[in-house]
């Protein structure tokens, strides 16, 4: 609509309201089209929450429609830390119970390497100077802090620093940033390092420097002492080491911001697997990461610098069962490993950093073995994965364990598998520890019951009968009309329900109801007994005194259909999931109502899904009469605005002819 003020200025008339009142005259059709836009809008939510309400009542119907869920099985095990019991095929599992021992767990053919550290030790010569040794630090399981040499740890830590500061530890504290530079030249043992990082106070003794806000500030000591709460700690248990600010210090709560960094390369914390490089590392609140294991090999450096303690050849060929694994001294123990378990298929390698020791294990347990051989250079004699007394150097052998298959007694006869699951008659047992005949008794066997049950089928129906009331109560409570109380009130306050004048839901219920108040007895075959639902306790609410919103619903006792199933399950079944096109002499219950939801749910031609369509179309057919009778509006509008600004420039003339005439006298 336009905003034109049209006041008239010869008339005198207010043209604008006159407009506006004639164009909401006009525009009145539009407000209709809208409340019947919102009408069907209201009307599809209703028919969609419908469709999803019968849809998932199809579901269950279709599931009672079935008659393999009439026949459900389960298990029971006598003994369930020797073994479970699934069912995985109902057609050959049959009720009784399977006396079972459990003979023999199936074990995973493995390969374990001796330690490659094994016996070895660093040490110090008689005059008191330190003897540097190609291998790790320890040997008998963990480091001597207070004797074993700090420059003898991974090989070499650089504490030539001449005269600098090779590592940096600082936190903040309330005093600022503080921290500690340490000389490694000034340092001969591990418990002294330890020592300076968790008091630097005493770092003056050893020419370390403690330092303020990064200024090169030296002083003595801290205002308050309780401000450092660095730890630097070394655990036996599996030699390694940890750096981490306390959990809570002083005022500061939950731990600190630390830093650390080795000033030169190949530093102390880089050796203890804190740092990869010289620069700077972060920190935030507590860092509780364990460095690298101090006995461990390093698996990223080349072959050719592993301290392994036999030398390795330039390259060669492993073989593991029947493939051959290439390799040459530059490669790390890490390379080698990736390119076993990219290439040999049925084994897994790997590495123990805690350990010290390399391991191959099948991928599946069962019998068999696993073979390592050198076929050209020396890297399984080297990484100690031969069979003692193969070869001649003298380091450790490695452990070789075959697989085997489990082995069980199933009602007297021998099972196996190549793993400690069996499958036997519909079932799956999984074993989970020994019970040998030898060990117990004949007449002591693990027992295994099949047997029917009972109680799924009855939650089934009971699922059912609880998602066809909420679609019944669903239908009735948006079929209600709510008559006034007051007689003569208008009409526009009665309350109508969005399905009132809707035969779809209507039909919905009634013909579902009429499906389960009907009599089966061709499709039970027998006379006088289950011909009903109401034979297995599904009811219909009485209807005289049901209220508006229950009407049509069904009751459910469980315990007269439990009792019918137990007395007569075939014809239970036969009246839940019988069926002409399987040859029965009519359809049951269930299969004439999961074929009648059928038609009325299916997604692209089912009778509710075109109610939608039919819907959108609707709304788009009102979309389209507004946007026309917009259009026309605006050109009444255009129209009228023309004529009145003609009107008034007709009567601004005839006032000015009549002015004229009246000077003039005439």
């Amino acid at each position: 609509m336009g905003n034109v003020q049209m006041t008239g200025m010869a008339s005198g008339m207010d043209w604008d309201e006159i407009i506006g009142q004639l164009m909401e005259l006009e525009a009145k059709p539009i407000e209709r089209y809208e409340e019947r836009i919102e009408e069907t809008e209201e009307l599809q939510s209703a028919y969609s929450d419908l469709a999803g309400r019968a849809g998932s009542l199809q579901s269950r119907v279709s599931d009672l429609a079935d008659p393999d869920n009439f026949d459900p099985l389960d298990t029971s095990v006598s003994d369930e830390n020797v073994l479970d019991a699934t069912i995985v095929d109902e057609d050959q599992a049959t009720p009784g119970t399977h006396e079972v021992f459990v003979e023999e767990l199936a074990e995973t053919a493995s390969v374990q390497s001796g330690s490659f550290l094994q016996d070895k030790k660093m040490y110090s010569a008689d005059d008191g100077t330190t003897t540097r040794s190609d291998f790790l630090v320890g040997g008998d399981g963990s480091l001597n802090t207070a004797t074993d040499y700090l420059d003898e740890l991974r090989y070499e830590v650089e504490t030539t620093g001449e005269g600098e500061e090779d590592i940096m530890v600082r936190q903040d504290t309330d005093e600022g940033t503080v921290g500690v530079s340490i000389d490694l030249d000034s340092i001969e043992t591990f418990d002294e390092l330890m020592e300076i990082v968790n008091n630097p106070e005493i770092g003056h003794e050893h020419d370390a420097v403690l330092e303020y806000d990064g200024a090169g500030e030296d002083r003595a000591e801290m205002e308050d002492p309780d401000n450092w709460s660095m730890q630097l700690q070394y655990h036996s248990d599996n030699d390694r080491f940890t750096l981490h600010a306390a959990e809570s210090s002083s005022t500061h709560e939950g731990g600190r911001t630390f830093e650390i960094a080795d000033n030169s390369n190949d530093g102390f914390f880089q050796r203890i697997g804190f740092n990869s490089d010289s620069t700077i590392h972060e920190y935030s609140d507590t860092q509780s990461d364990y460095g690298a294991s101090l006995l461990s090999l390093d698996s990223r450096a080349p072959l050719a610098e592993t301290a392994t303690g036999v030398p390795i050849d330039e390259s060669g060929e492993i073989q593991i069962n029947n493939t051959t694994v290439e390799w040459d001294d530059q490669d790390s123990l890490s390379d080698v490993i990736s390119r076993m378990n990219t290439e040999v298929e049925g084994v897994n390698v790997a590495y123990n950093e805690a350990t010290d020791r390399v391991t191959l294990e099948a991928d599946e347990p069962g019998a068999g073995e696993i073979e390592v051989d050198d076929v050209s250079g020396n890297l399984a004699n080297v990484l100690h994965l031969r069979e003692e007394g193969e070869e001649s150097y003298p380091q450790s052998a490695g452990e070789f364990e075959e697989g085997s298959d489990a082995e069980a007694t199933i009602n007297g006869d021998t099972v196996t598998a190549s793993g400690n699951t069996i499958e036997f008659n519909g079932l799956e047992l999984d074993l989970q520890e020994l019970h040998t005949s030898e060990a117990h008794a004949p007449d002591n066997p693990v027992e295994v019951e099949v047997f029917q049950d009972e109680d799924e089928v009855v939650e089934m129906v009971g699922e059912f009968v609880n998602q066809y009331n909420s679609v019944v109560e669903f239908i009735n409570q948006r079929s209600e009309v709510d008559v006034p109380e007051e007689p003569g009130a208008d009409e526009e306050e009665r309350d109508t329900g969005v399905f009132v004048g809707e035969s779809t839901p209507r039909n919905l219920r009634t013909q579902m109801a009429t499906m389960i108040t009907g009599r089966y007895a061709d499709a039970t075959g027998s006379e006088g007994g289950i011909e009903a639902m109401a034979d297995v306790g599904i009811t219909q609410v009485d209807p005289m005194t049901a209220s508006d919103e229950d009407r049509g619903k069904l009751e459910f006792n469980a315990a007269e259909f439990r009792d019918a199933f137990q007395d007569n399950p075939d014809a239970v079944q036969d009246l839940f999931t019988a069926d002409e096109a399987a040859g029965d002499e009519q359809d049951g219950v269930m299969t004439r109502l999961d074929n009648y939801l059928e038609g009325m749910t299916d997604s692209r031609d089912g009778i509710l899904a075109e109610h939608d369509d039919g819907f959108n179309q609707r709304i788009d057919n009102l979309q389209d009469r507004i946007e026309r009778q917009i259009q026309h509006v605006e050109s009444r509008q255009q129209t009228l605005e023309r004529q009145f600004i003609h009107m008034e420039s007709m009567m601004a003339d005839l006032n000015a002819q009549q002015d004229s005439l009246a000077q003039h006298g005439m």
